[in-house]
């Protein structure tokens, strides 16, 4: 290649590259609107999962609920325990004192 500055001739390759780079990325997103557009509203696939969404989306709503009532029920037992142990303590104490 003569007469061609190898600065250029780089500065050519590198923006070559990156228009490679650019077009690849369009392409991508053009498959995914296609795959999107296929599955739009209407598309038997779409709607099962919907479905299945809503379906786990209530099941999680439910598993929190449990969750937060388990943790109230769990700090009530945490407190009977302690106070129960406390109890125990001092009967054991009062049984000590009794058999001296």
């Amino acid at each position: 290649m003569d007469g061609v500055d190898p600065l250029s001739l780089e500065a050519f390759e590198r923006r070559a590259k990156e228009a490679d780079e650019r077009l690849r990325a369009l392409e991508t997103h053009f498959e995914k609107l296609e795959v999107n557009r296929s599955a739009s509203p209407g598309h038997p696939v779409l709607e099962n999962v919907l479905k299945e969404l809503k379906v786990l989306e209530s099941k999680l709503v439910d598993a929190k609920l449990k969750h937060v009532e388990m943790e109230k029920e769990n700090t009530i037992l945490k407190e009977q325990t302690s106070k129960l142990e406390y109890q125990v303590l001092h009967l054991k104490r009062a049984v000590r004192e009794l058999e001296q």
